[in-house]
């Protein structure tokens, strides 16, 4: 699948630059095999991405006070998530499955501050909100009737998980490093 993008950057003076970027990505396909008999083997299909970022730079108190930052949008397409799978009767399995569509979009402001030569003083801050757009996983349950010796039932449902938060994306980071 074709990757690449194109970026625009202007720079009116040496201490002031923009930038604005467009960025097209892929990640193929992959396969689980898994011991459980309802799941077999698990396909994902392959990962797209488009992202979006604008981002400037200033450079103030002759070059000792240096500003990043960047604002940008990430839209994916069967976006690939690595997560446990567990059926009734089996051991966790781990598995890649895939959620129709996801979004990223945020902020990212970098700090450099250098006092004195020799000495510098970095200060980062993220803002990142993220969801599954759409994302609906099956799940396999085991049901038995009232009573003695029950009658086994077996059930797969629909879990609806879209509009939660992608998996490891903290709303707000931030560093200090001296």
């Amino acid at each position: 699948h074709p990757t690449g993008g194109v970026a625009i950057r202007y720079d009116p003076t040496e201490d002031i630059g923009f930038y604005v970027s467009y960025m097209h990505g892929w990640k193929s396909g992959t396969y689980s095999a898994t011991v459980d008999l309802f799941s077999g083997v698990i396909v994902a299909s392959p990962e797209k991405l488009d992202s979006y970022e604008l981002g400037w730079k200033l450079a103030i108190f002759d070059d000792r006070v240096k500003l990043r930052g960047a604002v940008f949008y990430y839209d994916y397409y069967n976006y690939q998530l690595f997560t446990n799978n567990q059926s009734f009767g089996s051991n966790p399995e781990f598995v890649t499955i895939n959620a129709s569509s996801a979004e990223n979009y945020g902020a990212e402001l970098e700090t450099t501050i250098e006092p004195w030569s020799g000495a510098r003083v970095l200060v980062n801050f993220g803002w990142l909100e993220s969801q599954f757009i759409s994302f609906y996983q099956q799940q396999i349950r085991e049901f038995r009737t009232p009573g003695a010796g029950g009658n086994a039932i077996v059930v797969s449902q629909s879990i609806d998980n879209s509009g939660n938060r992608l998996l490891n994306s903290p709303q707000f980071t931030a560093s200090i490093v001296a």
